[in-house]
């Protein structure tokens, strides 16, 4: 992955922090703008993870395997977003507990770790 793409996507999540921020300050609670706010924090999530990972992934190669390719980088991103706003989503309807956290993430980790062994 390049820094560019890597810089488009955290400009990318910053927008969708920004509509994040406009939709619950201006909006009212309702079902249509839980609608419309988790595809958006998930998508700034992800944008601000993009970044985190290329550099993480240029730091340590030797976890990766060599040169991680675009797609291992955005596919781990959206882990790290889907966790995220899964963990936000449990917590607002108060289902959140430690035990579920740490069986998500390694529900999520071993899917990753599978990807990687099947060359995905």
């Amino acid at each position: 992955m390049s820094g560019w793409l890597a810089a488009l996507c955290l400009v990318f999540g910053l927008v969708s922090w920004i509509g994040v921020g406009y939709l619950v300050l201006t909006y009212p609670p309702s079902s249509l703008t839980l609608a419309v706010f988790y595809p958006l924090f998930f998508l700034a999530i992800t944008g601000m993870v993009v970044p985190i990972i290329h550099l993480l992934h240029r730091a340590f190669p030797v976890l990766t395997g060599g040169r991680p390719s675009r797609a291992v980088t955005l596919r781990q991103s959206v882990w790290a977003g889907l966790f995220v706003t899964s963990a936000l989503g449990l917590q607002a309807e108060r289902l959140r507990d430690p035990v579920l956290m740490v069986i998500l993430g390694a529900i999520l980790v071993l899917t990753e770790t599978y990807l990687q062994q099947r060359g995905w």
